[in-house]
């Protein structure tokens, strides 16, 4: 059979994608994947063949300009970012820029099922025009918490009612998408690893990161608080730096600053992380087995530090900033590393990608 996966530009969101669709090839079905940016340069990267959507786009400026036109956002009675409702807009305005050609090119090469992540809406238009079955493909814990509703409401086309859904939340962490438990399969990258990476380590090793997308790399606070709360601390701080500069920190004797690692591969060879709360940061965090600190600022980024928090696999330093206290916790609470093991236990127990291909192969009629 033939599918198309369809995927908004941000990696976090495309990432996931990615475990399905070499399922699916290994399985023999044909793949191609509609994305832009430096979403489509990365799906090419994993070897797969791929569609772009919104071909001569500028994409950052098309961003800006949505940006410079709306309010500041408004903070709720938790003094979090009210960031629901733009994103919305966001998500739309990329749909709005990738259907025609997502939509030509589909049109030429006749999918028989469209697999689309939650945020993109491309996906479920072109199934609803081509007459087509869809899945909708999950990209962390949420379930959408009103966000889908707000992107479809800023569209004015027909979107096909998606047959299922791929859900890669932990059933103990389930964050409201219904659909078939999927086994979370990281997907970071490629990269040749540097040999300290698998050397003996003298002491626990940290991994710290802010993700992927610049959220104002200028501004280097949230490195500052964590480098401070790690005086005295008796571990190894791997800082990977992403697009943030850290040239002007001044680092402790055992922190090495990195540009980039497959978080999956690094995370594997650490005994905790901290990180910004992404979908993507946190489940792999759960698959290698270790404790996590996050300190999220938008997005579905709160949602995620409040289930890791309930759950009791990490900590949350959402408003004060990290503290000296916490990331001790993270390499000695017995607690935490306990409820580390049953969930990431509970992963591996669900079905992996390469197990759900009948299911879609069913829903495809194929």
């Amino acid at each position: 059979m033939r599918v198309l996966l369809t995927s908004t530009p941000g990696l976090g969101h495309l990432f996931p994608l990615i475990s399905t669709a070499w399922a699916l090839r290994a399985a023999g079905h044909e793949v191609r994947v509609a994305t832009t940016g430096s979403a489509a340069t990365a799906a090419a990267n994993a070897g797969l063949t791929v569609v772009e959507a919104a071909p001569g786009v500028d994409l950052d400026a098309e961003i800006a300009r949505l940006v410079a036109a709306e309010p500041e956002p408004e903070l709720d009675e938790q003094s979090r970012p009210d960031t629901i409702a733009l994103a919305g807009r966001y998500f739309a305005l990329f749909a709005e820029l990738m259907l025609a050609e997502s939509l030509r090119q589909a049109r030429l090469w006749q999918p028989d099922l469209v697999v689309y992540e939650l945020c993109d809406a491309t996906g479920p238009i072109i199934a609803a025009k081509l007459g087509i079955p869809c899945v909708a493909h999950g990209f962390g814990f949420s379930g959408g918490h009103g966000l889908i509703e707000l992107i479809h409401a800023n569209l004015g086309e027909p979107l096909a009612v998606p047959e299922t859904a791929l859900d890669l939340a932990p059933p103990s962490m389930h964050g409201g998408l219904k659909g078939i438990s999927t086994r979370y399969v990281p997907y970071n990258g490629g990269a040749v690893l540097p040999a300290w990476l698998d050397q003996p380590r003298e002491r626990p090793r940290i991994v710290v990161t802010m993700g992927t997308v610049d959220q104002g790399s200028a501004d280097l606070s949230p490195w500052h608080r964590i480098l401070d709360a790690a005086q005295g601390l008796d571990a190894e701080l791997v800082l990977a730096a992403g697009p943030w500069d850290l040239s002007a920190l001044e680092l402790p004797e055992h922190a090495r600053v990195i540009d980039y690692l497959p978080l999956t591969a690094l995370l594997a060879r650490s005994d905790a992380a901290v990180h910004h709360g992404g979908s993507g940061s946190t489940l792999t965090a759960l698959v290698a087995g270790i404790p996590q600190l996050l300190m999220p600022y938008g997005a579905d980024q709160f949602i995620n530090a409040d289930l890791v928090a309930k759950r009791g696999v990490g900590l949350v330093a959402e408003h004060s900033g990290v503290t000296s206290a916490q990331l001790a916790g993270l390499l000695h609470d017995a607690e935490l590393k306990t409820a580390v093991a049953e969930v990431q236990e509970e992963i591996a127990a669900l079905p992996s990608p390469a197990e759900l291909v009948p299911h879609l192969e069913v829903i495809a009629g194929r």
